[in-house]
């Protein structure tokens, strides 16, 4: 229970981060909401105690979920075009 409710802050932090800011395509903040809401969801787990009933299920693709938003977002910040501080710096120009 704890430890989706820790998933879940991360992926819903900084969803509402990439949604208010706009620094990542939108689906993908989109996705981070939603592995948030399953993981919140699958927590419930703990009180259903059937590690096969419908809220372990849920637990375990939102997990899957959040590794895949996980890696979707890697991505994007390694395909993200540079900054121009980023360009200066890679100069060796003050900035």
């Amino acid at each position: 229970m704890v430890s989706g409710g820790l998933g879940a802050i991360l992926a819903g932090g900084a969803s509402v981060g990439i949604l208010a800011i706009g620094v990542l395509g939108r689906w993908l903040g989109w996705l981070g909401a939603i592995v948030a809401v399953a993981l919140i969801v699958g927590s419930g787990s703990v009180v259903e105690r059937d590690p096969g009933g419908a809220l372990a299920t849920v637990g375990s693709l939102a997990w899957l979920g959040l590794l895949v938003w996980i890696v979707a977002a890697s991505i994007a910040l390694l395909r993200r075009p540079p900054t121009e501080s980023h360009r200066l710096h890679q100069l060796g120009e003050p900035r």
